[in-house]
């Protein structure tokens, strides 16, 4: 039996997959890559050690998603993740945007990670957009 926790981060999968097939202008499904069962291109790439839950590339736009449900939220394990999606989306000369999706309890939690990451180090040239499964978003 899936626990809910495995179903509450499929929700969030396919909340980002939703949400990145609406940024790029020019959208092309089959570039979509999403770790979730059935109509969907799985992610080949394994970037450190880990496979993002959605991964997009096009001409203009590299994008990866992540979905972390509250528990998950501060594992260390994520912030290694977040820096091996940063170091990954630094090799493509196109926009660089990395999705993060969480809980309603949990996007002030991520948000606030992702500010400070931001004051530290110098991630200018990266758009975080973090969202919840209530369509909330905020772009840093």
């Amino acid at each position: 039996l899936r626990s809910m926790e495995s179903l509450t981060h499929m929700a969030f999968v396919k909340k980002i997959a939703d949400y990145v097939s609406s940024i790029p202008e020019d959208f092309t499904a089959n570039l979509l890559c999403v770790e979730l069962p059935g109509g969907y291109n799985r992610c080949p790439q394994i970037i450190g050690r880990s496979i993002p839950d959605v991964f997009y590339n096009d001409s203009n736009y590299i994008i990866l998603g992540e979905a972390k449900t509250d528990g998950d939220i501060d594992q260390e394990h994520t912030q290694r993740q977040i820096n091996d999606y940063i170091d990954e989306v630094r090799t493509y000369n196109a926009d660089r945007i990395i999705v993060l999706c969480t809980s309603i309890i949990g996007f002030s939690r991520m948000k606030n990670i992702i500010v400070a990451k931001k004051k530290k180090e110098d991630l200018n040239d990266i758009k975080f957009h973090i969202i919840d499964c209530y369509n909330k978003l905020q772009i840093l």
